[in-house]
């Protein structure tokens, strides 16, 4: 363990890890960590899959804290032990038509498109 502040704290394998897979130098990953554990939102403030997501990946006396699209497992007395990216879905915003959920943006739209494109030149 190392780097040892005030309120938190970060093992070598975690700072390794943030730095590989956020590509930044030791400072910049220090620092980011530091802001992960300190300001991090865990899953009691997420509801439904994003919620249940957290809850699995923090086990064994371990949270999952979100910060800055990134996961940071921390230990029960703030010690960071991994970080790894979030899943492409997790920070996705929902799309919906009316009261209905669109389950695959892209594709509504490409067939959609010709629709929207009728309804505006008969507004001319």
């Amino acid at each position: 363990m190392k780097h040892t502040e005030s309120n938190w704290a970060m093992t070598c394998h975690s700072q390794e890890r943030a730095s590989q897979r956020m590509k930044l130098g030791s400072a910049s990953t220090r620092k980011v960590i530091k802001h992960g554990i300190l300001h991090g939102k865990s899953a009691e403030q997420y509801t439904g899959r994003r919620k249940s997501f957290l809850e699995h990946v923090s086990r064994n006396g371990c949270r999952a804290l979100v910060y800055s699209n990134y996961c940071f497992i921390v230990a029960e007395d703030n010690i960071c032990i991994t970080v790894y990216k979030l899943p492409a879905w997790f920070n996705g915003k929902s799309h919906y038509s009316g009261k209905e959920k669109i389950r695959k943006y892209k594709t509504y739209m490409r067939l959609n498109q010709y629709e929207d494109y009728c309804e505006e030149l008969a507004a001319v």
